[in-house]
C-alpha cells in the first residue's frame, strides 16, 4: 500500500514513462539523469538513487519520495479536472514547478478576467480557488497547452528536443 493519493500514483506512473532510466545527453542542461532525477539540479537525490538501484523497492520508494517531495502539490487533489492537475504536474516535472505554474495561471487570465490571479508561480489558495470553480476547465487546459507549447518553440534547442516536448505534452491519461 502506497503512501501517497491515488491520484499521485496516477501521475507518478504515467510520467514514469516519459522519463526512462539513465539518460546522459551531452545537450540537457541537467547532466547525467536517473529517472529525471539530474544530478546537476538535485544531486543529493541522484546520489541517493544512484546506491539504491540494486535495491527495487527501495529505489522506487526513493523515487516516488523525491517525484512528491519535488513536484507534488497537495492541492492538486482538489482540481476537478484531472487531465489538466496530471500537465500540472508533469509540465512541473519538465520545466519547473513555478514555470509550470506560471504558464497556468497566464492561461486563465488570458481566457478569463475574473478572477485574475497573480502571475507568481506559486500554486496556493489563490490560483486553486480561480481553476477549482472555474465551469471551464476544458478552455483553460487547452490555452495551457498553446502557452506551453509556445514556449517549447523558443527554447534554445528547440531544433533537437521539440518533436519529443510537443508529443509528450500532448499525452493524455488513459
Amino acid at each position: 500500500m502506497s503512501k501517497y493519493t491515488t491520484r499521485f500514483e496516477k501521475f507518478h506512473n504515467f510520467t514514469m514513462l516519459n522519463e526512462g532510466y539513465v539518460s546522459d545527453d551531452p545537450k540537457d542542461l541537467g547532466g547525467l539523469t536517473i529517472c529525471g532525477v539530474s544530478s546537476v539540479y538535485h544531486p543529493i537525490w541522484f546520489a541517493k538513487l544512484w546506491k539504491a538501484r540494486s535495491n527495487k523497492a527501495l529505489f522506487n520508494s526513493l523515487l516516488e519520495d523525491f517525484y512528491y517531495q519535488n513536484f507534488y502539490n497537495p492541492l492538486y487533489e482538489e482540481i476537478p479536472d484531472e487531465q489538466l492537475a496530471f500537465r500540472l504536474y508533469d509540465l512541473g516535472v519538465n520545466l519547473g514547478v513555478k514555470t509550470a505554474v506560471k504558464f497556468l495561471q497566464i492561461a486563465h487570465n488570458r481566457l478569463f478576467i475574473n478572477p485574475r490571479i497573480a502571475v507568481d508561480g506559486v500554486y496556493g489558495t489563490g490560483t486553486s480557488l480561480a481553476i477549482c470553480m472555474h465551469p471551464h476547465l476544458d478552455k483553460i487546459y487547452e490555452e495551457y497547452i498553446e502557452v506551453v507549447a509556445a514556449h517549447y518553440r523558443t527554447r534554445k534547442t528547440a531544433k533537437t528536443h521539440l518533436n519529443g516536448w510537443l508529443n509528450r505534452l500532448n499525452k493524455r491519461l488513459p
